[in-house]
């Protein structure tokens, strides 16, 4: 699943969702890779995450601006030898209106991108199910979702450096400062003789006297596990 836009600070905030990190104080200890190797260790991490067959993530993404907060709870999962998808989504938002005036709002989506065409069922439609050509879903909130791997890409120019080793996990971290939106960049790797990317984190802020954050986190795995993804049994039905 890809988000398609995200300009909820008015600015485009990176490439996905961006996210904060809650990290555990206890249990965490210095490791010796050099700079060099938690480089090469992220490189390969990162191209056996990115090039699974099957992949299940859950997200948890907050966006807050001057008039708004959006939260949205995610679970899906990705079957890359046929090019299918199944995604869940809870969205809240809560808006400030002129005369501070509050307006809440909460709305589900399920959503199967298959050959294709988009199935999709929401609550605000009392969750019947309906499809459309093209695999892309609109959303007048998020930005909408299409199909599409989720990956874990970083370009060269962000340097991560080793925090720690816990229960065989190997955590770095990155510091990202644009003209636009500074923030933080948490990637936990999983041990063994082939790691993945298993939890990312990130938090962003804007700069330049605007008012907002965002914080998303994403835990991936399992990897390559059998997925079987299937069109609703009628459309037209819950």
């Amino acid at each position: 699943m890809r988000f398609i836009d995200h300009r909820l600070l008015g600015h485009t905030v990176a490439a996905a969702f961006l996210l904060s990190t809650s990290l555990a104080t206890g249990g965490w200890a210095p490791t010796a890779y050099a700079a060099g190797n938690v480089q090469a260790l992220l490189a390969e991490a990162e191209h056996n995450t990115n090039t699974v067959n099957t992949l299940v993530h859950t997200d948890q993404n907050t966006v807050t601006t001057a008039t708004m907060t959006l939260k949205v709870s995610a679970h899906g999962a990705e079957d890359e030898v046929h090019n299918r998808e199944q995604d869940y989504e809870s969205v809240s938002v809560t808006t400030h209106g002129a005369g501070s005036k509050i307006r809440n709002l909460h709305y589900t989506v399920d959503i199967i991108f298959m050959n294709g065409l988009t199935y999709y069922r929401t609550s605000l439609t009392h969750n019947i199910w309906a499809s459309h050509p093209g695999m892309v879903f609109p959303d007048p909130y998020t930005g909408g979702w299409k199909r599409g791997r989720t990956s874990v890409s970083f370009p060269k120019s962000v340097k991560f450096k080793e925090v720690g080793t816990s229960g065989g996990q190997t955590q770095v971290r990155a510091s990202i400062i644009r003209p636009a939106l500074a923030g933080t960049i948490n990637l936990w790797i999983s041990g063994g003789a082939k790691p993945y990317i298993v939890r990312e984190d990130e938090n962003y802020h804007p700069t330049q006297g605007k008012v907002g954050s965002a914080h998303v986190q994403i835990s991936f795995g399992p990897f390559n596990a059998p997925t079987v993804i299937e069109p609703p049994s009628k459309l037209g039905s819950t």
